[in-house]
């Protein structure tokens, strides 16, 4: 504010009273007021004798230094008419007051206004899912968006045409009812919202990944892309050239069958350049599952293992790589950690010119090798199978 607008009778902005003003306005932010026009004010006297002189028409007297003074804010408004004090202090400041607390104060008001239209399109969400969502950010999150009144009508829609009983029904067709066939892919406010709802309500598991989250309330999230590659083993019926490399999509994996194993050796790796070079050695039997299988992908690895395949599982020395490897070993017992121990580690380790940092925070347990995890944990590098590369493809070769 100019100083000329402020009332002459005192003068209020010179630089011996901008303590007083700067008092005022740490009040102002703590209470989210940004005209300070009501209630008292207390005060402390500064050590400056010049500073405290010049706030004897708002005190009343000249204070002691460190002394304490509670001021009338109504009277002190007789004396910044026409501003408000609070007014007088922002010009003098140079800044806004209460501008943070006023923004909080609207952010919560704008959340309570989602969470009540979430109870209205979602009829079963109760206090302790709207909690769940305030809890993982959701709410936070869909507040952000522009259209968050259109995004919840679409979530609604979305969360009524789930299928009710045990048929399924596409991701894509689904969507439609918010609007687009793309309104439930990766990354769209619609898809992310309803998978927060769905985790709020006890609906799917924490943490699960998209298309495991939605296939457990019925909706297949793409069974075209996908699934496992694959050299060497096709499904019963399958025909291909020799050393083909083959990806089955999760459609053909749900519904193909497993030639019999007899006690063969398949090897399951995560990375595609692995599965790209054993396709060149005659006799070669491997499986990748480009990245973190979903629980089709694993079912599939469990099926392959009852049919008589020895499944060898291994994964990139990081923390994925261990979660990963952890998941197939945990569901098909009879598989086997290949080359993914902790002398293997060292040995990869010592060869590589890996510098990238392992998420020591993430990194999970290996119970098919304890000390696999206490060693990648001591030396904090991850380790990529690329680098494993030629003792991957002899045993490949051999098998």
């Amino acid at each position: 504010m100019p100083a000329e607008k402020i009332a002459p009778s005192l003068e209020l902005v010179v630089p011996e009273l901008r303590w007083f003003w700067g008092q005022l306005a740490t009040q102002a932010d703590r209470r989210g007021d940004p005209d300070m026009s009501t209630g008292t004010l207390s005060v402390v006297a500064p050590e400056s004798s010049e500073e405290r002189a010049a706030a004897i028409g708002i005190c009343g007297k000249v204070l002691a230094a460190g002394q304490r003074r509670r001021v009338d804010l109504a009277e002190l408004v007789s004396l910044t008419e026409p501003l408000s004090p609070g007014e007088v202090a922002a010009s003098v400041l140079g800044r806004p007051l209460a501008e943070r607390r006023l923004a909080a104060d609207g952010q919560r008001a704008r959340e309570a206004e989602l969470c009540d239209a979430l109870r209205g399109a979602v009829p079963d969400l109760d206090s302790d899912a709207i909690a769940a969502l305030r809890s993982s950010g959701a709410i936070k999150r869909l507040s952000k968006i522009s259209d968050a009144e259109q995004v919840v009508e679409h979530v609604g829609a979305v969360m009524r045409d789930l299928p009710d009983g045990p048929g399924m029904v596409d991701r894509r067709l689904l969507a439609l009812v918010a609007g687009s066939p793309h309104a439930l892919d990766a990354g769209q406010p619609v898809a992310g919202m309803c998978l927060s709802l769905l985790s709020a309500l006890g609906r799917v598991e924490a943490g699960m990944s998209a298309r495991d989250a939605w296939a457990a309330v019925g909706v297949v999230y793409d069974d075209i892309t996908g699934g496992l590659s694959v050299v060497g083993l096709v499904p019963d019926g399958w025909t291909v050239p020799e050393h083909a490399p083959v990806t089955l999509p999760p459609k053909a994996l749900a519904r193909c069958t497993w030639p019999a194993g007899r006690g063969r050796v398949v090897f399951v790796t995560e990375n595609p350049s692995v599965l790209s070079a054993a396709a060149g050695i005659a006799g070669a039997r491997a499986i990748c599952t480009t990245g973190t299988p979903s629980r089709l992908e694993i079912t599939s690895l469990g099926k392959l293992a009852a049919a008589g395949w020895r499944l060898a599982i291994r994964a990139d020395f990081d923390d994925t790589g261990l979660t990963n490897t952890a998941a197939i070993l945990g569901a098909v017992p009879d598989a086997l950690a290949w080359r993914m121990g902790a002398t293997d580690y060292l040995g990869a380790l010592q060869a590589s010119r890996s510098v990238e940092p392992l998420r020591l925070d993430r990194l999970g347990q290996t119970p098919w090798d304890p000390e696999l995890a206490a060693v990648m944990r001591h030396h904090g590098v991850a380790v990529f199978e690329e680098t494993l590369l030629d003792d991957l493809l002899d045993d490949i070769a051999h098998a």
